[in-house]
């Protein structure tokens, strides 16, 4: 009960509130001061009541030793009515007594006390107004996009201030697809732009340089039962040709072929997809600004593979068919980790707006994802309605159900607030 009064003094959850001291003298709270370590005492705290303005420290909860020592106390919180308790000291110059319900008490050990990653306080969390939960969810999608605007401010910097070059790196980290997330953003630290940018036109080029730098090229990383067969391959000897050929322009370097072992599958036809796309030259952040619809995001993306990788998802490997486009839900997985951040964050250094509200307008236009963690809210009862909705609650589950951090939760908030309202006048 005691974490329950310091939650509702710091959260200043009395904040407005027709309150009374247990003697009935009208009370109201003018600074809620701050709470100590043990947050039992709350220090340079300012009341009125009766119309006089009394200043000093406020005890919070039935603490027998801080009312016995503390100086200068103005004012005790309590839970209970304990008109009947007789005091140890009578410094203490007013009483406020919240009468808390048992069921808001118990829910309050269910948020805040008990609530781990198993959801447990979804069942209470949900009672509170879904005008609060939408208020909620937005303010945690923005709080999302300037976590990712963090990281691409790095990317930015490190592209020497390019957004083509920003835009198209950012893209190849989520390329990973959650599954070889940190081997894409290897590699797309690697990757030479400015040798890519000399020979986009030359598509064999260009996939020499995308498959060369990923270590790809190198014998060792074909399975030895397709290597011979992909070695007598005319067009992997010519891609050989080229990047050592480039390779000695510009100095190129490639990260391991061992990288990619992590990964559950390889990678060879992703990175093909990124070498067609770039490749067609319409990926470019003009292009993607100028873009009215998901749809025409889908067609910038969704670039067909050609030639050899049209139906080969590796070298050497046993002709696949169906691999020439991307799917759209990975298509709307890119949008939204990828191209609606930067598009955010580019918005945010020209100042407009239009492009800031773009990348949320995205956001909300595409379906809700459909991973372990929303499956998991789902179970809960909470039902996203779009992509702003599943990212919004992944940053709940990262920032606060993950990390354990329930006290500082809005859901947890908003729900003792609305509970709290509802027994003190407002």
């Amino acid at each position: 009960m005691s974490r329950l009064i310091r939650y509702i003094w710091e959260k200043r959850l009395l904040k407005g509130a027709e309150l009374h001291t247990q003697s009935g003298s009208p009370l109201r709270i003018l600074d809620f001061g701050n709470c100590n370590e043990e947050g039992n005492v709350s220090y340079n705290a300012k009341i009125e009541v009766d119309g006089v303005t009394w200043a000093g420290s406020v005890i919070l909860g039935n603490d027998k030793e801080a009312e016995a020592t503390e100086l200068n106390t103005i004012l005790q919180v309590l839970l209970e009515d304990n008109s009947n308790e007789r005091y140890t000291t009578g410094d203490i110059i007013h009483r406020l007594c919240l009468n808390m319900p048992p069921m808001l008490i118990k829910e309050f050990t269910e948020v805040i006390e008990q609530h781990t990653s198993r959801f447990q306080c979804a069942e209470a969390v949900l009672q509170t107004s879904s005008t609060n939960i939408q208020g909620i969810l937005s303010r945690m999608l923005v709080e999302k996009l300037d976590e990712k605007a963090a990281i691409i401010e790095r990317i930015y910097s490190a592209c020497n201030k390019n957004w083509e070059e920003t835009l198209f790196k950012t893209f190849i980290r989520s390329f990973g697809f959650g599954i070889q997330s940190k081997e894409f953003e290897e590699y797309a630290n690697i990757l030479d732009m400015q040798a890519l940018g000399k020979h986009r036109d030359n598509l064999l080029q260009i996939e020499a340089v995308f498959i060369g730098q990923a270590g790809l090229l190198e014998p060792e990383s074909i399975p030895h039962y397709y290597r011979d067969n992909a070695m007598s391959n005319s067009y992997y000897m010519e891609l050989v040709r080229e990047y050592r050929f480039l390779t000695t322009k510009f100095g190129l370097k490639s990260i391991g072929h061992e990288t990619w072992n992590s990964g559950r599958i390889t990678p060879h036809l992703r990175i093909a997809r990124l070498a067609a796309i770039y490749h067609s030259q319409k990926f470019s952040l003009a292009n993607i600004a100028s873009c009215a619809t998901t749809k025409e995001l889908h067609d910038i993306i969704c670039t067909c593979t050609q030639g050899y990788w049209y139906n080969h998802s590796c070298f050497g490997g046993t002709e696949n068919y169906g691999n020439d486009r991307l799917k759209p839900r990975q298509a709307d997985v890119l949008i939204i980790n990828a191209i609606a951040p930067v598009l955010y964050v580019y918005g945010k250094h020209r100042s407009d707006s239009r492009l800031c509200e773009r990348a949320e307008e995205l956001l909300y236009s595409l379906k809700p994802e459909d991973n372990s963690i929303i499956k998991r809210w789902r179970e809960q009862g909470f039902e996203p309605q779009c992509a702003a909705d599943t990212q919004a609650l992944l940053q709940i589950w990262r920032r606060y159900c993950q990390a354990n951090n329930c006290a500082e939760c809005p859901l947890a908030f908003y729900h003792i607030q609305e509970r709290l309202g509802a027994v003190i006048d407002r």
